[in-house]
C-alpha cells in the first residue's frame, strides 16, 4: 500500500530532520474534528458517575450549596460515594436541584480528552488538483510518497487507527453517540475517522499516533503545542513536485537525494498540467 502526504515547500524539513508532525484535533481546519455528538450520558449508572464526579470537582463554595440544599450530613467524599451507588436517588436529585448542565460539560471534557491522540492525515491520491491547491500552497510544494508497509506504520497498540492507518468514511450526518460510548474500542470509528461528506474527494487514510510519545515537542509562535515523530528515511520512498515547483525546491530535492545515502532511493517525479483535461499527470523530474 502506498500512501501520500501533501505538504508545503518549507515541510522539506520533514526530510532534512526526519520528524512528521502528528497533529492534535483542535488544530486541524475541520471544525468537526473528533466532535462527534454526545447526545446522552447513557445509563443512569453512567449518569450518576458523572453526577459525582461534578460535584467531586466542584470548588467548596459549590459544595457547601449542595450540602445545604440537601441537607446531608456526609462529608463530600461520603456523598459522592452515596450518588454512585444509589443511580435512581443521583438522577432524581439532579432533577430537584434544577442542573441542566452535566451533559455539556462532560461533552467537552471529552473532546479535549480527544486531543491526547495525533492524527497524521494521508491521502490515497497524488494527483488530486484541490489537495495541490489547498495542502501544498497552490502546487509549489511537494508530495510524500510513503510506503504503508513500513514499520512506522505499526504499533503495540492494537485500537482502530492506532495499530496501522486505516480509511476515513465520509458522512453527511454526523456520528451520535453516548458518552458511555466513548469507553469502547468502536468509538474509535466515529470519534476520528468520520468526516463531512465534503470532504470526500480527499480519499483521506490516518494514522493515530499519542502526543505524549512524540520523539520532540514544542510550542508554536502561537503558542500551539507541536509533537513531532521519527519518520525513517526508508518509511519515504518517492517525491512529487508541484508544477509551480520553484527550482530552489528542485535543487534542495535532488541535492538531499545524491548527497544523503538514506535518501538515494528516492524516485524523484512532478506533476505537469494535462493538455487535453483538467488532470495532473506524473512524469519523471528530467523528462
Amino acid at each position: 500500500m502506498v500512501l501520500y502526504k501533501y505538504v508545503p515547500a518549507e515541510r522539506i524539513d520533514i526530510l532534512q530532520n526526519r520528524l512528521i508532525r502528528f497533529t492534535q484535533p483542535s488544530v486541524l481546519n475541520d471544525p468537526f474534528e473528533a466532535h462527534p455528538y454526545f447526545y446522552a450520558l447513557g445509563t443512569k449508572e453512567k449518569f450518576a458517575e458523572a453526577f459525582a464526579d461534578m460535584i467531586r470537582r466542584a470548588p467548596y463554595c459549590v459544595w457547601k450549596d449542595y450540602k445545604n440544599a440537601t441537607r446531608t450530613n456526609l462529608d463530600r467524599s461520603a456523598f459522592t460515594y452515596q450518588l454512585e451507588a444509589d443511580p435512581d436517588y443521583a438522577g432524581q436529585l439532579c432533577k430537584n436541584l434544577g442542573h441542566r448542565d452535566i451533559l455539556p460539560n462532560l461533552r467537552e471534557r471529552f473532546y479535549k480528552l480527544h486531543n491526547m491522540a495525533g492524527i497524521l492525515s494521508l491521502s490515497e491520491t497524488p494527483n488530486n488538483l484541490l489537495m495541490w491547491s489547498h495542502y501544498a500552497a497552490g502546487h509549489t510544494g511537494l508530495v510524500l510518497v510513503l510506503d504503508g508497509t513500513h514499520d512506522f506504520f505499526k504499533s503495540d497498540i492494537s485500537l482502530h487507527g492506532f495499530a496501522k492507518p486505516e480509511p476515513v468514511e465520509y458522512r453527511s450526518e454526523r456520528p451520535c453517540m453516548t458518552a458511555k460510548e466513548t469507553s469502547e474500542e468502536a468509538a474509535l470509528q466515529k470519534i476520528f475517522f468520520i468526516k463531512g461528506s465534503d470532504w470526500k474527494y480527499e480519499k483521506e487514510w490516518r494514522y493515530l499516533k499519542i502526543l505524549d510519545e512524540a520523539d520532540k515537542r514544542f510550542k508554536d509562535a502561537n503558542s500551539t503545542e507541536v509533537s513531532l515523530f521519527r519518520l525513517p528515511p526508508k518509511c519515504v520512498i518517492g517525491i512529487i513536485l508541484g508544477c509551480y515547483r520553484s527550482q530552489e525546491l528542485e535543487n534542495q530535492i535532488l541535492t538531499l537525494q545524491h548527497e544523503a545515502p538514506e535518501f538515494s532511493h528516492l524516485k524523484i517525479q512532478k506533476t505537469r498540467t494535462s493538455g487535453t483535461h483538467y488532470h495532473l499527470e506524473i512524469a519523471e523530474i528530467d523528462a
